[in-house]
């Protein structure tokens, strides 16, 4: 497919808080498209949205972009999304592409691993496991598709996340749309799961 799986440097988390009043944004999802149009989507589309949604996550500061699907598809779909599952480095920051379709897949395998890792299987580490390469929670959740329906493949990262859904395909998906959940994000309050 082209993208490939470089060794992602680490980052210090501090460097991405901004100096203005701006909310920080470090850790971006952009859940979109289901499995089916993922294992569809030719390797030069995936590429270009990769890069273009990485360099708009860049310019605002932010080390994580994860690019998520927001539903499921048959097993042939699933092992073709997958295939397409990788980190690349736009920038100083990490893109990874992750197939998981089910958050509760995703929540149950971070549990597993802590245990095999003899790590405790509480918040901070689960929450470790599931934003991996990320060291922070997500910021933002950018749900792009038809209608306000929270995806299937999220499920941790819905609880701190300031969420933006747009009414845009998978097959449309393009870096205007980023910049434009991200302007959304800097107008919020955030509240971290309160309800002020």
């Amino acid at each position: 497919m082209g993208l490939m799986s470089p060794n992602v440097p680490p980052v210090d988390a501090a460097q991405a808080i901004p100096s203005d009043d701006a909310p920080p944004l470090m850790h971006v999802i952009v859940a979109a498209g289901s499995l089916a149009e993922w294992a569809a989507t030719p390797d030069e589309r995936w590429a270009a949205m990769a890069a273009d949604l990485g360099k708009v996550a860049d310019q605002v500061g932010a080390h994580w972009l994860a690019l998520r699907p927001v539903s499921g598809g048959s097993e042939a779909d699933a092992r073709l999304a997958t295939a397409r599952a990788a980190t690349v480095q736009v920038g100083g920051c990490a893109v990874t592409i992750d197939a998981e379709a089910d958050g509760r897949v995703r929540l149950a395998a971070a549990a597993e691993r802590c245990r095999l890792a003899s790590e405790p299987i509480d918040e901070s580490h689960v929450s470790a496991v599931l934003n991996d390469p990320a060291l922070v929670d997500a910021d933002l959740v950018l749900v792009a598709g038809i209608g306000h329906r929270l995806p299937t493949s999220l499920v941790w990262e819905l609880a701190y996340s300031e969420l933006v859904f747009l009414d845009v395909s998978f097959a449309d998906l393009s870096a205007a749309h980023l910049e434009e959940a991200i302007a959304s994000y800097r107008h919020r309050h955030r509240r971290f799961g309160g309800v002020d």
